[in-house]
């Protein structure tokens, strides 16, 4: 644990020492500690802008704690198991959601360039190609890990117990992990467009806003087996919250915003 620890902090201060040298030879606008100036707009910009990041990754690890909690009071005699079993599959599903995460923060740029310029309708054919694009990949990889999640959990945990009940939690998991694709694009989307407010509920959404009431429901009703249908359950709900919404905004971008004013009397 301290060795992952030591390499966690060194990880960091590499990257920060590369991306200082290379905002140094390479960027356009330098950073200088001169040009610091505080002002509470930019302060409530920067906030509002990374509430949802927050709230995807702060409540996300409320909910894994609360998730390894149930594992373990309604694991029985297989508690050490199921906690083991649950911590693999949140490693995979991490791996994932991470990599989709990776691929929404590459549709940012284009999203805020585009909307900016008042180019709409190629904020929405980009909104798209990423949906057609994760959506595949991810509905392949996850028919992958249906298929093959036993020998997943043995890469992680050669044991009986932590084998067929993470089996059982991963394969849940997989039914419903294309739905994140549009869970995260949509966040990324609306993120980017300023609605802060509307990114944060659908960001906190899947692993806070249900997640933790379902965490504490499930299993009551069901045992163990609400523990693994949880996060499907909660996945379902978030893509049944951020679905209207995506769509409400696509709605306005069929066609592009009008040109300002001052540019048409410079043309």
């Amino acid at each position: 644990m301290a060795g992952a620890a030591w390499a966690t902090s060194v990880s960091q201060l590499v990257s920060f020492v590369v991306l200082l040298v290379l905002n140094r030879r390479c960027a356009a606008i330098k950073v200088k500690l001169s040009r610091f100036t505080p002002q509470l707009h930019y302060f409530y910009k920067i906030f509002t802008g990374g509430v949802p990041s927050l709230c995807r990754q702060g409540v996300g690890s409320i909910a894994t704690v609360l998730l390894n909690l149930a594992a373990g009071n309604y694991g029985g005699a297989s508690a050490d198991a199921a906690i083991a079993a649950m911590g693999v599959v949140n490693r995979i599903s991490m791996f994932a959601n991470s990599a989709l995460i990776g691929f929404g923060q590459g549709f940012q740029p284009v999203c805020g360039t585009n909307y900016g310029a008042g180019k709409r309708t190629r904020v929405r054919q980009a909104f798209y190609f990423c949906i057609r694009l994760g959506g595949g990949t991810v509905a392949a990889l996850s028919v992958l890990g249906f298929a093959f999640a036993p020998q997943l959990i043995r890469l992680f945990r050669d044991d009986a117990d932590v084998v067929v009940i993470g089996t059982a939690a991963l394969r849940a998991q997989c039914l419903t992990l294309v739905l994140t694709v549009w869970i995260i694009l949509c966040t990324m989307l609306l993120q980017t467009i300023g609605m802060a407010w509307q990114a944060s509920v659908v960001a906190a959404a899947r692993q806070g806003l249900f997640l933790i009431p379902l965490v504490f429901v499930l299993p009551r009703l069901l045992g163990l087996a609400g523990v693994e249908y949880a996060q499907p359950a909660a996945d379902l709900l978030a893509f049944a919250l951020a679905l209207p919404m995506g769509l409400s905004v696509l709605k306005t971008f069929r066609s592009d915003a009008p040109r300002p004013a001052h540019a048409l009397r410079e043309e």
